[in-house]
């Protein structure tokens, strides 16, 4: 996890909000569930919900607002580096997770030390 946490710090989402702790579990669900064609509205927001006793509602706005300071605090450059072209808007919480779950899952693919990580987060 400390991997997702150094990620979500590199693109400027910091732990003084509710969204960095969010992310780091919704990316650590997507890399799991080994894909991007994952529900993040019905599937990620209410597992996250339960872990952290609150609301899907309530993990979607935390999760939009730490995307959203991360991205008027110059993170643009930063995304649009992962992402390998120009954004032109802040991405969506589904683009945002599926795009740091890529990085991840691309780091761990060139890299046997990455590939420890992977194998902890997807171990059930």
């Amino acid at each position: 996890m400390s991997v997702i946490y150094d990620m979500l710090r590199y693109v400027g989402v910091g732990p003084q909000y509710r969204g960095y702790r969010y992310l780091s579990v919704a990316v650590e669900l997507v890399i799991q569930h080994g894909g991007d064609d994952v529900q993040v509205t019905k599937a990620i927001y209410p597992a996250i919900a339960q872990r952290y006793n609150t609301t899907g509602d309530c993990v979607e706005r935390d999760i939009r607002t730490a995307i959203r300071r991360a991205w008027e605090s110059g993170g643009q450059e930063t995304l649009s580096t992962l992402a390998g072209h120009p954004l032109e808007q802040r991405p969506t919480n589904r683009q945002f997770i599926c795009l740091l779950a890529d990085q991840l899952r691309r780091a761990a693919q060139e890299s046997p030390a990455g590939m420890l990580w992977v194998q902890f987060l997807t171990e059930e």
